[in-house]
């Protein structure tokens, strides 16, 4: 046992850094004003707010006395590259293939994972991604983009 609660220290330590980054960047838009919100409204809003709830997270782990947090690598190296697989992906073979893809390594980070299970996930992900971002939303990608 240590004398700090660590995980929460460094999980809250980094929402309020992201938060803060993500807020002082987006002051860069228009803010505008509560009545006629700005481009920047938003996203400064909910980057402050996200650094606020950081800090609710950090300062009660000051008091809390926790181990020192274990990194598992082969979930996080797996998640990290199926998200980077789907955003160099999907203009280029389209929203459908780029979610099977990003399932797939996804799937990656726990072993043992029946493959049919992958694929139910990978078909339901895309079915959603359809019926909201191009049907609902109107995002202009591609469902499918066959190179040949």
């Amino acid at each position: 046992m240590r004398n700090r609660d660590y995980t929460d220290l460094i999980g809250g330590g980094l929402l309020v850094v992201l938060g803060v980054a993500c807020g002082w960047y987006a002051t860069r838009y228009n803010i505008g004003t509560l009545t006629r919100m700005g481009p920047g409204y938003f996203p400064t809003a909910l980057g402050f707010l996200l650094a606020f709830l950081g800090l609710l997270i950090l300062l009660p782990a000051l008091r809390r006395r926790g181990d020192f947090p274990v990194v598992h690598w082969r979930p996080l190296v797996a998640i990290l590259l199926a998200i980077a697989a789907f955003g160099l992906t999907v203009r280029e073979i389209g929203v459908v293939p780029a979610t099977f893809l990003m399932t797939g390594i996804a799937a990656v980070a726990q072993p043992g994972v029946p493959v049919i299970r992958t694929l139910l996930l990978a078909a339901g992900l895309s079915a959603l991604a359809v019926i909201i971002f191009l049907r609902a939303l109107g995002v202009l990608l591609p469902m499918f983009n066959w190179p040949f």
